[in-house]
């Protein structure tokens, strides 16, 4: 039920109707610690005191006027403008000591509590101080909505979010301490300096975020508004005051009340009505929406007269639109605010991730997914608006039934928007194009127009394409368009067939909307060869007229651009794009010298040299290695550039040239950068940015591309477990098992994905699920989860269980020298585990040779190093061990994704030889870092390197300290 107010008997403020001993919080907090409201203030005289009261009257004018239906700032602004305001001035500066804490004035208060600037006597440090202002007659329900504020921030470990410190209880009174944010709270900032249109976007995209991670951790914030968004000297919002915040997994546990919690000109529908169960996301994305639209339009969406008069607002009408307010709001922006003002929680962004990401396009400049409301929904708002007035027109329809019925038949027609509300309109998913001709060798060229068509359409910004990995599942003919579409998240699809005879082909599209099975276009083109770059521009176009897909002028030129004038060389290059998505390094080999061999034939295919060079960068990266390895991918990068300076592909080679090759990540960002902005839906660029994100440490942004990257390229199993690697680098376990499961829903079979999810479990510890996972896995030579699996037996002790594996592995007479020597090296360990000291001297020393002789050759690359400081640690050559770590050091030092992993794997190599006072501080520092695979307590707990120094106490205390 909604709360009836009165007024304090000594102050004059605003109070609940079951206010103790009818006092405002301020006066009963003060009675409560035994203050004397005459009682003289130390260091302060009386101007200072007029001063400040004369500010904090000026203050409250301004608050109140800004937001009338505000009702828990029971503050100064709720205060007579005189004995009001200076009786909680008194209460600000008279508190003296709380426990460890000497409060110094008073900067804000709330419907729990008061918050104090406090000094904390045993650490000598200023901070927040929230107390809760009933004091020792606080009722059981106060005291447990009060800390279970405390409880729900403390859990919540993020950068916007403020930290809590201390939770504490004294004389009755409970409180909290927590970092102290000095710029002041949002409304207070902007009154005083007002927000740009665009600064507005980018504080809220900021805060957004902030939610979506409490929301991730299980916890609704409930009560989203500016007094609750604190900026700091940078401008940078911070969210605090989680006194709304309900665990979501122990809600049954928590005594509900009829109390509307939330403030009412920010509080969503739902609130307003009462509901204190149910409560989903939806409900935080409203208050954002309501915090945007207050800096926009310099009014809060909902206003009345009384609390009364602003939540019957808040039910019953719709909010004004926000360009009526402020000219300057364009429509784009106007239509994200209002999306998440919906009534209807369904109405709204599914999540506050989403109405960040939307922020973000709109400030790119690029096509929000926001839609403004079809004539049917605002006519079906209007209805419920107005009954009356409906029932009316009602009637005078059914005067004109026949007229009615024809109008009714065709305006009632399901709309897209209406069948799929999350698929963008404008979006297109080109299923894999039927191979008709005779001659099966000319199948390729089915799969190279398909991809040619795609690659230019992906140059179209305000068009969503998905990625030919994801399209590829339906090579032998989707059952149902329908169902294709929405499993890839489109409304559009396009169909097509390839018939190729000697120098002529046929190709005949088809264009479908599955959300209406309407045909919107099709065409059979009749060419030869060397006119088939005119086919693919044709349907390209035709692709973007037919969806009122708006294109700029470079982009019309990019989907009129002629690749090669040499018709030998394009069909060579359709042969090498048939491999692209293959796996086998024996395809990706061929699909090198096919490129090699296109460029050969027509020297100026800038298109041929960009993947040219992808493919030789990433081959230098791993596993060649060579410096003239190195010159080819140099060389291939610079040609596609030289030739092709606005090709997004030329300009994306030379980035993963910097990735790969240069190790040049801020390089290579400034290329990648460059071929998204001509390419932006292409997933692959994405792709590549969101690992050089990686690279830089910056895993927030790495995540925020991956998921971009899945809109495009939703069936893609290897995206998911990249996805999967980066929350497995945050130590997050269950996001990481939620990405893998969605790979194993692509690919159920995937062993290299089961070995994955096999890991976490090992790293949190639970080895004998992991084995379970594992050991009926045939794990060949090279395979990823041959690694997993020899941990697993390992960590089980099993020695002789890893020794027939790796045996098994070895017999095959498949495995290249460097799996042939991580085997020997491997077995070598196991046999110094076992204590047979002479077998693992001859095993190592093999081991050591051919390791010794890749590195010198070049081939392996760091992981060469990395066994090679393994196998000598194992020999106990400390002077090798420390040579090679600081080799590794050097070579991954400007890699944050990698760079804790040589000071893990030189700690191990320590450990090994049982030197605790090395390898101890490494792993404390690799415990914290984020990382590739980063290594967990668990890790410690059961690894056999770490035998010879587990009895250490330093040791024992990182096993201990994080598991619990």
């Amino acid at each position: 039920m909604i709360r009836v107010f009165r007024i304090c008997r000594k102050c004059g403020a605003k109070i609940f109707s079951d206010a103790p001993k009818g006092l405002c919080t301020a006066c009963v907090l003060e009675t409560a610690l035994g203050i004397s409201p005459d009682a003289p203030v130390a260091g302060v005289d009386s101007s200072a005191e007029a001063a400040y009261s004369a500010e904090a009257a000026a203050k409250a004018g301004s608050a109140k006027a800004d937001d009338p239906g505000r009702v828990d700032e029971l503050s100064r602004d709720n205060a007579k403008p005189t004995s009001g305001v200076k009786d909680a001035v008194r209460a600000a500066t008279m508190l003296g000591e709380l426990g460890d804490y000497e409060l110094l004035e008073e900067i804000g208060r709330g419907g729990q509590g008061v918050v104090f600037r406090a000094k904390q006597t045993s650490l000598n440090r200023t901070v927040a101080l929230k107390v809760i202002g009933l004091g020792q007659w606080s009722t059981k329900a106060h005291l447990k909505r009060f800390r279970r504020e405390a409880e729900a921030a403390a859990s919540l470990d993020h950068p916007s979010i403020v930290p809590i410190y201390e939770v504490g209880e004294r004389d009755g009174s409970c409180y909290f301490s927590m970092k102290l944010i000095e710029g002041g709270q949002l409304d207070e900032v902007v009154s005083r300096n007002p927000m740009s249109i665009r600064q507005a976007a980018q504080l809220i995209a900021k805060v957004a975020r902030t939610v979506h991670y409490a929301h991730e951790h299980g916890i609704l914030h409930r009560d989203i508004k500016p007094g609750n968004i604190l900026l700091d000297q940078k401008g940078e919002p911070h969210l605090t005051d989680f006194g709304l915040a309900r665990l979501l997994e122990s809600e049954s546990t928590i005594t509900r009340t009829l109390e509307v919690m939330g403030t009412p000109s920010y509080m969503a529908p739902e609130q307003a009505a009462g509901e204190t169960t149910g409560l989903t996301h939806a409900t935080d994305v409203y208050g954002l929406g309501a915090v945007l639209y207050q800096l926009l339009t310099g009014h809060p969406p909902f206003a009345g007269g009384t609390i009364y008069e602003t939540i019957k607002l808040l039910l019953e009408t719709e909010p004004r639109h926000p360009r009526l307010w402020n000219r300057k709001v364009d429509r784009d922006l106007s239509t994200i605010c209002l999306g998440c003002l919906e009534k209807d929680p369904n109405g709204r962004y599914a999540s506050a991730l989403a109405l960040a990401e939307d922020l973000e396009r709109w400030l790119k400049h690029e096509p929000v997914r926001a839609r403004r409301a079809g004539l049917l929904v605002r006519a079906g708002k209007w209805v419920r608006r107005n009954p009356a007035i409906a029932a009316l027109v009602a009637l005078s329809v059914a005067l004109a039934a026949g007229l009615g019925g024809l109008i009714w038949k065709s305006e009632s027609a399901p709309r897209p928007s209406e069948l799929a509300a999350t698929i963008p309109e404008k979006s297109i998913a080109v299923l894999p194009f039927d191979s008709l001709s005779e001659d099966q060798a000319n199948a390729f060229f089915a799969e190279g127009i398909q991809d040619e068509i795609l690659a230019r359409l992906a140059k179209i910004s305000d068009l969503k394409v998905i990625s030919r990995t994801s399209t590829q599942k339906y090579k032998r003919g989707p059952a149902n368009l329908r169902e294709v579409a929405q499993q890839l998240g489109v409304a559009n699809v396009l169909e097509g067939s390839v018939q190729k005879a000697g120098d002529q082909v046929r190709i005949t599209v088809q264009l479908i909307n599955t959300l209406t099975d309407n045909h919107l276009w099709a065409d059979t083109y009749d060419r030869k060869m060397i006119d088939i770059f005119g086919v693919e521009s044709d349907v390209a176009q035709k692709i973007a007229g037919s969806l009122e897909v708006r294109l700029t002028g470079k982009e019309k030129a990019a989907l009129e651009a002629r690749r090669t004038d040499n018709r030998q060389a394009y069909e060579t290059f359709l042969r090498a794009m048939a491999l692209n998505n293959s796996q086998l390094a024996a395809d990706k080999a061929r699909m090198r010298d096919l490129l090699r061999e296109a460029v050969q034939l027509d020297p100026n295919f800038a298109d041929a040299w960009a993947w040219l060079a992808a493919i030789e960068s990433e081959r230098y990266f791993f596993p060649e290695e060579s410096p003239a390895q190195k010159e080819r991918a140099r060389v291939a990068a610079e040609t596609a550039l030289r030739l092709a300076p606005d090709l997004a592909d030329a300009l994306g080679s030379m980035g993963l040239y910097y990735y790969y090759v240069e190790k040049n990540y801020d390089e290579a960002l400034h290329w990648l950068d460059r071929a998204r902005k001509i390419a932006p839906n292409d997933a692959k660029l994405v792709d590549a940015t969101a690992l050089v994100k990686r690279r830089q440490g910056k895993l927030d942004e790495t995540i925020a591309l991956q998921k971009r990257q899945a809109e495009l390229d939703p069936l893609n199993v290897n995206l998911w477990v990249g996805l999967a690697r980066s929350y497995r680098g945050l130590r997050d376990m269950d996001q990481a098992r939620a990405m893998l499961d969605r790979a194993l829903a692509i690919s159920p079979n995937d062993a290299m994905v089961i070995a994955t999810k096999a890991e976490t479990y090992l790293a949190a510890g639970d080895v004998e699920k992991s084995w379970a996972m594992l050991r009926g896995e045939k794990l060949g030579p090279g395979d990823e989860g041959a690694g997993v699996l020899l941990n697993i037996i390992l960590a089980r002790r099993d020695y002789d269980e890893a020794i027939r594996r790796i045996n098994a592995m070895h017999e095959t007479g498949n495995e290249p020298p460097l799996f042939s020597a991580l085997d020997r090296a491997s077995l070598g360990f196991i046999q110094l585990a076992k204590g047979d000291r002479a077998e693992a001297e001859s095993l190592l020393h093999d081991a050591e040779r051919e390791l010794t002789k890749l590195r010198d050759q070049h081939e392996g690359g760091i992981i060469v190093l990395e066994q090679l400081m393994f196998v000598e640690a194992c020999l106990a050559r400390r002077d090798e061990v420390e040579q090679i770590g600081d080799q590794l050091r050097a070579m991954r030092r400007f890699d944050k994704w990698t760079y804790p992993l040589a000071d893990e794997n030189i700690a191990t190599a320590y450990a090994v030889m049982g030197d605790a006072d090395r390898a101890i501080p490494l792993l404390e520092t690799a415990l914290h870092d984020t990382y590739v695979y980063a290594i967990t307590p668990a890790y410690l707990r059961t690894g056999p390197a770490f035998d010879r120094i587990r009895n250490d106490p330093r040791f024992q205390k990182l096993c201990e300290d994080q598991a619990k």
